[in-house]
């Protein structure tokens, strides 16, 4: 009874496709990466900016901070953007873990510029357009804040 080989070549060309599939998701891993770092550097940003409402005379800036914080989420909207263009619609899940608790930051930050402007909770579509969008228009159906980010 003998058994046979694979000829060399083919087992070369199997594996060798399957690296390129790692090297390509790699590739996409450090983009997706490098976007959430510079979202994530804005909601840091955002942060401090909101931070003002805690100093003396706050009360009196409070539409100056407001106004500014507000500016920043133009920025925060167009890097989502590009986080959002980078990700495959169909594996959302695969890199969520990247940007889940910079958009957990985000809604805190957008769901307490509403309370400090209108003086109510805000809506999930409310925090979804100020964040990055309405729910319906984003290319993924599900890269919008859960309700356990809320």
């Amino acid at each position: 009874m003998t058994t046979s080989v694979p000829p060399k070549s083919s087992v070369a060309t199997v594996f060798g496709s399957f690296v390129g599939q790692l090297e390509t998701e790699a590739n996409l891993r450090d983009e997706i990466r490098d976007s959430v770092k510079d979202v994530d550097r804005l909601s840091r940003e955002l942060a401090v900016a909101l931070s003002d409402i805690h100093s003396n005379g706050a009360s009196e800036r409070l539409s100056e901070i407001v106004k500014e914080a507000n500016g920043r989420f133009e920025e925060v909207r167009k890097g989502m953007e590009g986080l959002i263009a980078k990700v495959p619609t169909d594996q959302y899940y695969i890199f969520h873990e990247n940007w889940k608790y910079t958009v957990q930051k985000l809604v805190f930050a957008a769901a307490l510029i509403c309370y400090l402007e209108h003086g109510r909770l805000a809506s999930l579509e409310e925090i979804a357009l100020v964040i990055g969008g309405p729910l319906h228009s984003l290319p993924c159906s599900c890269f919008h804040p859960s309700f356990q980010q809320i």
